[in-house]
């Protein structure tokens, strides 16, 4: 959906999607979400309040795909449960999917490398996009055997089981989950059509939505993490605003989160300046004039999320983590010019779940841990590599639990 150029397809598209992102249907999810939060501050309690800390982009990666895997499969991909040492082999196969995809995008641009075409991607990088596309559609089929035959044939079959039901209120993501009546792939994404779903499209979506419903957030909650620390005047207002919200734990929720100000500052600028994905999606132009240019039809213009943000034009102190101009409204900077979930017709669907993912797993982590950072000589911008999406460096945490703070999912009774 996210390149799909032709503006009535990916209408249709986001329309038979957004059911499943509503408000009502997020707080229906909620308590998985919780329960993954709750998994990963485990984990940290395990693993992160060690001497030598641990490594958070890989537990901040452990979550979000872990959840994701839930509600896009089903199926968790057992990272957190498992406290694995590296990840499930599917995130090391999306991340070698989105630099296939760098890679091909870059060579387009080239008429000599367009012409030379997969030759001109590294050929692990290839065999990692192979092998992905692979696990993808085996993990939809695995669900939804019917998605080999023809639609007819599986509308047919599906028919003859009874198992549907009303989705109009449900969740997108859970597309596919096993033995639950009615979530089948087809049926959700196009109740009452579904013999007529192309079958490319129902195996590229659950790619499209692994992707940007995981490796993003992860990115943002590295990100953030790494300027929290780096700026003990910001991490520390922001500590005092989450430990004095709530009397317990349990009193965490993102409706609860959502009221907390200096939070919501703190995602919009860590947003900014460390946007989770640094490229723009491509549009072609219809043959119009912009910023008193003329661009002709057919050429593909994108914006860098990164390079709007970071312009002095568009924000005062553009490389410095400050909050406080997202709540000063004598703050002149052009703060609509950070986009990190585009606008438009194109704004991200997923964008309210993954900031309930961030209120819930940053509240949690501060209400429960202090924190600090290890590798004090690590420099994300400039040890970061962009591939659309970010190569990021490793993050080295050292967390101490709060005296008299009771956690339920870490305390006995």
């Amino acid at each position: 959906m996210i390149n799909e150029r032709d503006p009535h397809k990916h209408s249709e598209m986001k329309r038979k999607l957004s059911h499943g992102f509503s408000a009502k249907a997020l707080l229906e999810q909620e308590d998985i979400v919780q329960g993954y939060v709750d998994k990963l501050i485990g984990q940290i309690n395990v693993h992160g309040t060690r001497p030598e800390g641990d490594e958070m982009v890989k537990w901040y990666n452990f979550f979000t795909f872990d959840l994701i895997g839930d509600l896009a499969f089903g199926q968790s991909f057992g990272s957190l449960n498992d406290g694995m040492s590296k990840p499930h082999f599917w995130v090391s196969l999306l991340l070698g999917n989105v630099r296939a995809i760098a890679w091909r995008s870059v060579a387009r641009w080239f008429p000599v490398f367009e012409k030379l075409g997969v030759w001109t991607v590294p050929k692990r990088v290839m065999e990692m996009r192979i092998k992905h596309s692979e696990y993808s559609r085996k993990m939809i089929v695995q669900q939804v055997p019917p998605l080999e035959q023809t639609w007819a044939e599986s509308a047919n079959l599906l028919s003859k089981t009874n198992e549907f039901e009303d989705y109009s209120q449900g969740f997108a993501f859970r597309t596919v989950r096993p033995r639950r009546p009615g979530h089948d792939y087809p049926r959700i994404i196009w109740p009452g059509q579904h013999n007529h779903v192309p079958s490319l499209f129902l195996r590229a979506l659950p790619e499209c939505l692994a992707t940007a419903g995981s490796e993003t957030t992860a990115t943002f909650l590295s990100g953030t993490t790494y300027h929290l620390l780096k700026n003990p005047r910001v991490y520390n207002l922001l500590a005092e605003e989450i430990r004095s919200a709530y009397n317990t734990y349990d009193e965490i929720t993102d409706a609860n989160a959502s009221k907390l100000k200096y939070l919501s500052a703190v995602i919009d600028e860590g947003l900014r300046i460390y946007p989770p994905v640094g490229t723009g999606t491509y549009r072609e132009s219809p043959g119009e004039t912009v910023d008193g240019i003329y661009i002709p039809k057919g050429v593909e213009l994108s914006t860098s999320p990164w390079s709007t943000c970071h312009s002095p034009e568009n924000f005062h102190d553009h490389e410095v983590f400050k909050p406080e101009r997202w709540l000063d409204p004598a703050c002149t900077d052009k703060k609509h010019a950070s986009q990190p979930f585009s606008l438009g017709s194109r704004v991200c669907i997923g964008r309210n779940l993954a900031l309930k993912e961030i209120r819930l797993a940053l509240s949690k982590i501060f209400w429960v841990y202090e924190m600090e950072l290890v590798n004090r000589g690590v420099d994300l911008n400039r040890d970061s590599t962009s591939f659309v999406l970010w190569d990021k460096p490793d993050l080295w945490v050292r967390f101490t639990r709060r005296p008299g703070v009771r956690v339920p999912v870490l305390d006995s009774e």
